[in-house]
């Protein structure tokens, strides 16, 4: 292994020579630009590494026991624009959790609150509706502020945020349609004890039965301010 190690050491040096010579040579034809992209490249990988490594430390469990027997409340919020299909797949999905919850609704359309309160009692009739005003139309800020006084509310416990996402059968419908599951992960991804769940309504084409698979109102969940669906 000496030997190997000689040969690669001599092979190092000599290209190093050569690609000195090159580089000065051709300096003004373009190595400059070879001069400065393998340094670069080499401080980015080395970048990369340390991130990794240092990911790798903070995710250590070295020294620490999970606590047996110990349990923290959690509560979920259903996060719904609509009482349609999807809506009514969310709140099942919640209540199966066996844990208490109740659904957000932000009024960024004050005047379909009312309709909506009908809806939810004809519809659901039971667990808490809750209205979050929204007077300049902001859908991020108001939920936020909801989690955050969730949480002071149960300082040791979870908050489960449930989010509904219309998946289409294509690509192009799917653009079609507002995806706002992402958008609320990433808004709510840096807060302590907050679990973002998605739970999707597959929208077939030829489904109309409600089971689940049809468009019903579910098509509300991604539709336009300016679309309202039927009845």
């Amino acid at each position: 292994w000496r030997i190997n190690m000689l040969i690669s050491g001599i092979g190092a040096v000599v290209t190093f020579i050569v690609m000195l010579i090159f580089a000065i040579t051709k300096f003004t034809s373009g190595a400059w630009f070879i001069v400065l992209l393998i340094p670069s490249v080499v401080y980015a990988f080395s970048r990369v590494h340390h991130h990794y490594v240092d990911i790798a430390h903070r995710l250590s469990a070295a020294g620490l026991r999970l606590k047996r027997g110990e349990r923290h409340v959690v509560s979920a919020l259903v996060l719904i624009d609509d009482v349609h299909i999807g809506s009514l797949r969310m709140i099942d999905y919640a209540k199966s959790l066996g844990v208490k919850w109740r659904a957000i609704h932000v009024a960024v359309n004050p005047a379909k609150v009312e309709r909506l309160r009908r809806k939810w009692q004809e519809r659901v009739g039971e667990g808490e509706l809750t209205i979050l005003e929204s007077p300049y139309r902001q859908l991020i800020e108001p939920i936020r502020e909801e989690v955050l006084r969730e949480l002071a509310a149960n300082p040791e416990g979870y908050v489960n945020v449930i989010i509904g996402h219309l998946a289409m059968d294509t690509f192009w419908e799917q653009i079609l349609h507002q995806n706002n599951a992402y958008i609320f992960s990433l808004a709510l991804q840096n807060l302590d004890r907050v679990v973002v769940t998605t739970v999707p309504y597959q929208c077939h084409h030829g489904d109309h039965n409600g089971n689940g698979n049809g468009h019903d109102k579910a098509e509300h969940a991604a539709l336009p301010p300016e679309v309202e669906p039927k009845e």
